[in-house]
């Protein structure tokens, strides 16, 4: 149980790695080819600086509850890390068969319909964020973004 812990602080600190690297090499690029990775990779830098802070507080709260004696459940649950691989795995061929914008549309949905909320807000959610993220690419950034597969046959 103890490795695992510190595994997950360990692949988290060499994803923040990575990303730094990767935002470096961004700065090089050309402004339109840029704004893109200027855009996703801060956020992500900031939500993976938030969980490192969680693993280390989450380790050193269960070094105290071992130090006390004290029993306490671990948490992991392998059908939880199945879930997360089996929609990590489901939204890359979405990808690349659907693109991003039908993504944009239908990823919110899933997880919508995934939580058990209803359809009405499931829907207006689902549209919200699809339009938004296509106004913000399209006009504000004017940027085309990858249709994928099936939908580059039938537009060109």
């Amino acid at each position: 149980m103890k490795r695992r812990r510190y595994c997950s602080l360990i692949c988290t600190v060499v994803l923040f790695l990575f990303l730094v690297f990767m935002l470096l090499a961004a700065l090089a690029y050309p402004m339109k080819a840029k704004i893109f990775p200027l855009i996703i990779i801060p956020l992500s830098l900031g939500l993976l600086g938030i969980q490192i802070l969680t693993d280390i507080v989450a380790i050193r709260q269960k070094n105290e509850i071992k130090n006390t004696g004290r029993v306490e459940a671990d948490g992991f649950s392998s059908s939880r890390l199945l879930g997360a691989i089996v929609w990590i795995a489901l939204s890359l061929l979405g990808f690349f068969l659907f693109g991003h914008m039908a993504l944009f549309f239908l990823l919110p949905l899933a997880y919508c319909k995934l939580h058990q909320e209803r359809w009405l807000s499931s829907i207006g959610l689902s549209f919200g964020y699809g339009i938004g993220f296509y106004i913000v690419f399209n006009y504000a950034l004017e940027m085309r973004l990858y249709e994928g597969i099936l939908f580059s046959l039938f537009l060109h």
